[in-house]
């Protein structure tokens, strides 16, 4: 399943699957990512989110900050289509459908600070495992970036 929209020449979508079986360039993960088979992903093709946990837990400043970070890495490297998780089994009392907002806005805000010349032609895309998770995604990448 997927749900898309186009922001300034970006393609942002959706996609409701196993991780494993999505190809991308780059795919956004734990550093520590093992495939489903057990075998580790060649390192050229994952680049670890950048949460780190301290003993206050995790806010959504640090989330949107991660994801500012892990896309101006990306954009460094050239390459066209990059492929978060959702991440909000690492917080604990801020619920999901507010982690995926967040998610999709600080996307969209890292997208406004970029001229379209930067962009080139990007794919940024949110891969679910679960339909929950995909449904609070596409609802927030709906409300985020509306036609």
């Amino acid at each position: 399943m997927l749900a898309k929209r186009r922001f300034r020449q970006v393609v942002l979508d959706t996609w409701l699957g196993d991780i494993n079986s999505f190809a991308v360039d780059i795919m956004v993960t734990a550093a520590d990512y093992k495939l489903s088979d057990g075998q580790t992903r060649a390192r050229s093709n994952v680049m670890p989110f950048p949460l780190q946990r301290d003993k206050d837990g995790l806010d959504l400043a640090q989330l949107s900050q991660a994801y500012a970070k892990v896309l101006d890495d990306f954009a460094a490297t050239g390459l066209r289509h990059i492929s978060f998780p959702a991440v909000d089994f690492e917080f604990d009392s801020i619920p999901e459908k507010e982690i995926a907002t967040t998610t999709w806005r600080a996307i969209r805000v890292w997208l406004e600070g970029k001229s379209c010349g930067e962009l080139g032609r990007m794919r940024i895309t949110l891969v679910l495992s679960d339909n929950k998770d995909y449904q609070n995604y596409t609802a927030a990448l709906l409300e985020q970036l509306p036609e």
